[in-house]
C-alpha cells in the first residue's frame, strides 16, 4: 500500500509528525507498574510502515525509542539497544507483511499482521527486561510480577491495535489516498 505520490517534503513532514506523536504518546503513557506502561506509541510506526514501508516504520522506531529512552528516567544504559530493538522490529515486520497481496482489503489479514508485530514487541520487551534483571540484580519476585504484567498488557495492546489500525486506514483507502498497487 503506498500513499499516491506526493513531494519529498510531504513524506519528511508526515515521518515529523509520526515522530512527534511517538514522542508524545510514550510521555502520555498508563504506568500499570513503574516498568510496565500501556502506550498507543505503536501507533505511529504502524501508520508509517503501512504508508511508506518497512524502512521508514524500522527508522521511525529507532530514532522515536532513542528519545524515549533518552528522556526517560532510566536515560542510557547497556542494555538501551535491547529497548530500541522491538520497535525497530515492529516497524519492519508491519511493513513487510503489508506488501503481501491481499492484505489491505482483508481486515483479519490487518489483525493478523498487528497481532504478529504487537506480539514480537512484548517478546523482545520482555527479553530486554530480563537481561536487565541479570545486569541490574532485581529481585526474581520482581521479574515474575512484571512478566505476568507483560503478558496482560501485551494481549490488552494487541486488541486495541488491531481494533484501532484498520479504523484509521478505512477513511483514507475510500477516499482514493492509497494506489492500489501493492510494489
Amino acid at each position: 500500500m503506498k500513499l499516491k505520490k506526493e513531494g519529498q517534503v510531504f513524506r519528511i513532514t508526515l515521518l515529523g509528525m509520526c515522530l512527534a506523536l511517538f514522542i508524545i504518546l510514550n510521555f502520555a503513557s498508563f504506568y500499570i507498574t513503574p516498568s510496565i506502561k500501556f502506550s498507543f506509541k505503536s501507533l505511529p510506526i504502524i501508520f508509517i510502515s503501512v504508508v511508506f514501508g518497512p524502512w521508514h516504520g524500522a527508522l521511525l522506531g529507532l530514532i522515536g525509542e532513542f528519545f524515549c529512552q533518552l528522556t526517560s528516567a532510566y536515560g542510557l544504559a547497556p542494555t538501551t539497544p535491547l529497548w530500541i530493538l522491538p520497535w525497530v522490529v515492529q516497524g519492519l515486520i508491519v511493513g513487510f507483511l503489508f506488501k503481501q497481496k491481499n492484505v489491505k482489503e482483508n481486515k483479519v489479514r490487518w489483525i493478523i499482521t498487528i497481532v504478529i508485530a504487537c506480539l514480537t514487541v512484548s517478546i523482545l520487551n520482555t527479553f530486554a527486561l530480563w537481561v536487565d534483571f541479570k545486569i541490574q540484580g532485581y529481585s526474581k519476585i520482581f521479574l515474575k510480577l512484571n512478566i505476568v504484567g507483560r503478558v496482560i498488557n501485551s494481549v490488552v495492546s494487541m486488541v486495541v491495535n488491531a481494533l484501532l489500525i484498520p479504523v484509521f486506514f478505512e477513511p483514507l483507502i475510500k477516499q482514493g489516498k492509497f494506489e492500489t498497487s501493492n510494489d
